[in-house]
């Protein structure tokens, strides 16, 4: 009996540290939404670029000097990218564009990425995983060869008109 007594008061003293623990991460994360516009407003007239979600896994941003993406050479990029990569979050297909140098020509972003891997699924090139995750199917090629400007934007950016 006296060791259950004391289980018992030691749980109540971790009780009253979770709740002050929550308390305090209910003020931070009452903070951190108050600053969310000031530290990430939204950029027109693209939607949809807001604060990280609250694990931290942000896409980051696109540097100012990133070649724009749309229609065949967004698909043809994104099916490199799920080739080189495997298969991929379209949240992590996104970082990867942003990571080699592109940015999503849309006014809605996500939504543009969802519909061209939806396009590249419907034409056989890709291949739904499960929900809002996506693989290259290897033999269908895309035309974009190693070492190609849309791959390689660093070396090639100069090359490749915008």
């Amino acid at each position: 009996m006296r060791r259950y007594a004391e289980l018992i008061a030691v749980l109540c003293e971790h009780d009253l540290g979770a709740a002050q623990w929550a308390r305090a991460r209910l003020a931070i994360i009452t903070e951190l939404t108050s600053l969310e516009d000031i530290l990430w407003p939204p950029l027109f007239p693209r939607r949809g670029r807001r604060a990280p979600s609250l694990d931290g896994r942000r896409i980051p941003d696109a540097p100012p000097e990133s070649i724009p993406l749309g229609g065949v050479h967004l698909r043809r990029v994104c099916i490199e990218l799920l080739r080189r990569h495997g298969a991929q979050t379209l949240v992590d297909l996104h970082r990867l564009l942003h990571l080699h140098g592109y940015v999503i020509a849309a006014p809605t972003q996500a939504k543009t990425l969802a519909d061209a891997m939806a396009f590249e699924v419907e034409s056989d090139r890709a291949r739904r995983v499960r929900r809002g995750v996506y693989e290259a199917l290897e033999d269908e090629p895309t035309g974009v060869e190693v070492g190609h400007p849309w791959i390689h934007p660093p070396e090639f950016a100069s090359t490749v008109g915008r």
